[in-house]
Formats: structure tokens, sequence, C-alpha cells
């Protein structure tokens, strides 16, 4: 159906220290991070090893191309 949803998650100032510190040691960003700590999570739970996961943020930080369609690296 392509519907998809979100969940909320509370993440406490000392395991955001060590998720912090665990993408610095690894030259990876916290979301990076999170990312394969989910889709870990999701392959263990049976979902398989190719798990496609969405993000809403597109990585544009000029408002100049907000209305402009394609991937921008």
């Amino acid at each position: 159906t392509y519907r998809g949803d979100y969940v909320t998650v509370d993440i406490d100032a000392d395991l955001h220290r060590r998720l912090a510190d665990l993408a610095r040691a690894s030259g990876a960003s916290l979301f990076m991070v999170l990312q394969a700590g989910l889709a870990a999570l999701l392959t263990r739970l049976g979902a398989g090893e190719d798990v496609p996961v969405g993000s809403p943020v597109a990585g544009r930080t000029d408002q100049a191309l907000d209305e402009l369609i394609g991937f921008f690296v």
C-alpha cells in the first residue's frame, strides 16, 4: 500500500552519549548508527537482510531547493 508510519522513542542522556561515542569511533553519524541498529533489529525479527528504511529528511539546507525533485548529495 506504500503507507508508512512513525514511532517516537525517548533516549536518555547517557544512552545518547554512548551512541554518539560509537558513531564518532566508527566514523559515522548518529543517524547512521541508529539506522543500522534498526535494520539489525528488523533482520533479527525476521524481516530479512535487505530492509528498506525511509526518512523524510532530504538533506537540502538551501531554501531555494525545496521545490526541486531528485536526490542531492
